[in-house]
């Protein structure tokens, strides 16, 4: 079994990096990981950076590169309302903040809300009933509503604290990772996914509360409860990983998804070094029918050996499925839908001819 741990900074990433044993350096494209041993299962470690779109690519990538089984954000945030500092907050709802629409009258939020996996959460609950009963756990684990932004926020007064609690009431931290996260890990129905975070602040105060060490308690308190959270799910495989005919479902509805693969087969293929014409054709006629994400996905896996063009697909993956959050919730003109769209394209087909340039 794999379990990807991401964190956004390195006092978090230090703090899950205690609990992982034979850790090595492993080097994917143009990134390092850390990849360990935790009880029986593979734990692959990386440090994304502090912001949403960081953080999504970070999870892109971790997934094409590993594959694994779960995928966990662990980390600190801000809080709102309700928790204390060294409190524990396991994500149920995570709300992109900033989503919204600017107005004569000030900005309009356009709630957009994505939630992470309900039977780990289900699982998590339980292992927080006796997490208590532990030696010297004196602090709450919350389940509740995050709200993820760009902003560092320091006041519980500010413009942003306002309106986060006008028209995210139910918010209990904020922070800036969650949403990239999990929009990202939103696209892979097989992996199992959570966000757990503990408060190393309640904005106010922030740089002062930083310096007395809150966000190093805050960290280490996460961490333990990911790994806590890890070890019952070693002790209880059937009860917490895939059943077999979820597995089935989830392929078929990929199948039904893909009713032309492209290159005439949906295994995992190993990467060429060129592309023949006939798969030129069939990569050009997909984006002609605007079967974006199946050449992005056929794309991903033939370059595979070739870093610069594989970091750029993941980039055109992103900004594909950001302009399609954009068009759902009604943020975007048509105008500029279409010259996003056009853009996306133009790369991948510039893509596509410098794949089929290296034919051997």
């Amino acid at each position: 079994m794999t379990i990807a741990i991401l964190s956004p900074i390195e006092v978090e990433y230090s703090a899950v990096r205690r609990f992982v044993e034979d850790r090595r350096e492993q080097i994917r494209g143009n990134i390092i990981y850390e990849v360990g041993r935790y009880e029986t299962s593979r734990i692959v470690l990386r440090q994304t950076g502090a912001t949403n779109q960081a953080c999504m690519l970070a999870t892109e990538k971790v997934i094409r590169d590993f594959e694994p089984d779960y995928l966990f954000l662990v980390g600190v945030a801000g809080g709102l309302k309700d928790v204390a500092i060294g409190d524990l907050l396991v994500g149920t709802k995570i709300y992109a903040y900033e989503i919204g629409k600017e107005t004569a009258n000030g900005f309009v939020t356009r709630p957009e809300s994505f939630r992470p996996d309900p039977l780990l959460i289900e699982k998590a609950r339980f292992v927080a009933r006796n997490f208590s009963d532990l030696a010297g756990i004196d602090y709450q684990v919350f389940f509740g509503a995050i709200a993820s932004g760009e902003k560092v926020i320091t006041s519980q007064n500010s413009r942003v604290a306002q309106m986060i609690r006008s028209n995210y009431n139910d918010a209990l931290a904020v922070e800036m990772e969650s949403f990239g996260f999990i929009q990202a890990v939103s696209e892979h129905v097989k992996i199992r996914s959570m966000v757990i975070r503990g408060i190393s602040d309640l904005l106010d105060d922030k740089s002062k509360m930083d310096a007395t060490g809150t966000q190093y308690l805050a960290s280490t308190r996460a961490a333990t409860f990911a790994f806590e959270l890890i070890k019952y799910i070693h002790k209880n495989p059937e009860s917490t990983t895939m059943k077999k005919n979820e597995l089935e479902q989830a392929e078929a509805l990929e199948l039904l998804e893909l009713q032309q693969p492209l290159g005439g087969r949906v295994e995992k293929e190993t990467p060429k070094e060129g592309l023949d014409i006939n798969e030129l054709r069939k990569l050009k006629a997909a984006i002609a029918s605007n079967r974006i994400p199946e050449v992005i996905d056929r794309l991903l896996k033939l370059s595979q050996n070739r870093d610069v063009l594989h970091n750029e697909i993941v980039t055109q993956s992103v900004k594909w499925k950001t302009l399609q959050s954009k068009k759902r919730i009604g943020i975007i003109s048509n105008s500029e839908a279409n010259q996003e769209t056009a853009q996306v394209t133009f790369t991948l087909l510039n893509i596509i001819d410098e794949l089929g340039k290296n034919k051997s």
